[in-house]
């Protein structure tokens, strides 16, 4: 099981830029670093799809530097339940690459996402 952290602008009614981190695996360690965005597909909808991506760096095993590839592609839907506050039902794939004999790290995580909108973009 993992947990992650994510801090997003708002660009657009329909696009955001993303920095998040994920604790992948608690087993391994694995940990990573990414930089991205997230697109809402039909933000007018009250069930909103999204879809992101994001490139970064990572941690695979204990004991390995952070300087290894990170991918995180991720998609779900989002329900506003306040003109500031959307819950989301994501699923996301997360890859870090990892050195032999360890080998890279591939997760696929279903998960909640509880956001706060500072400055609402979904009015405009």
């Amino acid at each position: 099981p993992g947990v992650g952290a994510a801090l997003s602008l708002g660009l657009t009614r329909n696009a955001d830029f993303q920095f998040a981190y994920d604790y992948l695996d608690a087993d391994l360690r694995t940990q990573a670093l990414t930089f991205g965005g997230s697109l809402r597909l039909a933000p007018e909808r009250a069930y909103c799809p999204f879809v992101g991506a994001g490139l970064g760096f990572g941690k695979p095993v204990s004991g390995q530097g952070w300087g290894h590839f990170s991918l995180k592609l991720t998609g779900g839907v989002e329900k506003a339940l306040t003109s500031d506050v959307g819950l989301a039902g994501t699923l996301t794939y997360q890859y870090v690459e990892g050195p032999d004999p360890f080998g890279s790290v591939h997760v696929i995580i279903p998960g909640i996402r509880l956001t706060y909108y500072f400055a609402n973009l979904r009015g405009r």
